[in-house]
């Protein structure tokens, strides 16, 4: 996450048919929501500008999926940040 400007960057660095995200969940809100890159490796950063309260908890994690079914394979809740 971005320390300001409430953008989350995600990017694939495999080309192996899966792709990758960011699943975030305001604490205090309850709003949440997936920033996704399914553009694959060649495609560079994908960037998600969202509009997080300030001095909102928001927890965050990363996932992978495989890009045709769309079946997530793996997801690690990272940590909570609080928007500044």
């Amino acid at each position: 996450m971005q320390h300001y400007g409430d953008v989350i960057w995600v990017a694939d660095t495999a080309a192996d048919g899966h792709s990758v995200g960011v699943v975030w969940h305001d604490l205090d809100s309850g709003r949440s929501g997936i920033c996704m890159d399914r553009r694959g490796k060649a495609a560079g950063w994908t960037k998600c500008d969202k509009d997080f309260v300030e001095g909102h908890e928001v927890r965050w994690g990363v996932f992978s999926e495989q890009y045709l079914t769309q079946e997530v394979l793996y997801e690690v809740v990272n940590s909570n940040y609080t928007v500044m």
